[in-house]
């Protein structure tokens, strides 16, 4: 009875004791070498994935660079005329958007056959046109087909009456007005630009 007694004592005392022990060696807080390691091996996958994502963005761009530059450097819409060789863009009549100082704008106003084009009185433009008289010859590329055109009328009247006078100003864009014509090219003219110079055309 007294060993019983005895072991009572013991058997508690083993039992708390195997308690702290356990919980002394508890491995699941401290150890993080191996989820170190798991998320590092994460990380580098993500940013080799950055990488290449970066990469195939940055090879996007230069295709479609050199595909742009492809269709520009093949598009050959040019008027040669007054000895000069100016570009052909084409433009929206009923806004008649202002050109810039390296080409012209082109268009069927109101579904015109007459081609209406209109530039700047510049020296690379058409400030030349000035000195071209009836029965001078010049061309058009459109969509690789060169077209030669001979003037058969030039005249010039005021931005005021164009203004003023919208019948005028589509009868003269249609190629209508005083003959008929298969081009009609406007450039400024006068003092401050306070005119417009027109040139016919009939094609040859």
């Amino acid at each position: 009875m007294k060993e019983i007694k005895l072991l009572i004592p013991i058997l508690f005392i083993s039992f708390f004791s195997g308690l702290n022990i356990s919980n002394s060696f508890d491995f699941s807080v401290t150890d993080t070498s191996v989820n170190d390691a798991f998320s590092t091996s994460l990380e580098a996958e993500e940013k080799i994935e950055n990488v290449e994502a970066n990469i195939s963005e940055l090879k996007t761009p230069v295709s479609t660079a050199t595909t742009r530059k492809t269709v520009v450097s093949s598009s050959k819409n040019v008027i040669k005329i007054a000895g000069n060789t100016v570009s052909l863009v084409p433009t929206n009549c009923n806004t008649m958007p202002t050109p810039n100082y390296s080409s012209a704008n082109y268009c069927n106003f109101q579904g015109s056959p007459n081609l209406f084009i209109y530039g700047h009185n510049t020296n690379n433009i058409f400030g030349r046109l000035k000195n071209l008289g009836v029965g001078s010859t010049f061309t058009i590329t459109l969509n690789n087909t060169t077209t030669t055109y001979r003037i058969t009328d030039k005249f010039s009247d005021t931005v005021e009456r164009l203004n003023s006078n919208s019948g005028l100003r589509s009868s003269i864009y249609k190629g209508y007005y005083r003959s008929t014509s298969d081009i009609t090219i406007q450039t400024c003219h006068g003092i401050n630009d306070s005119e417009r110079l027109y040139i016919k055309a009939v094609r040859v």
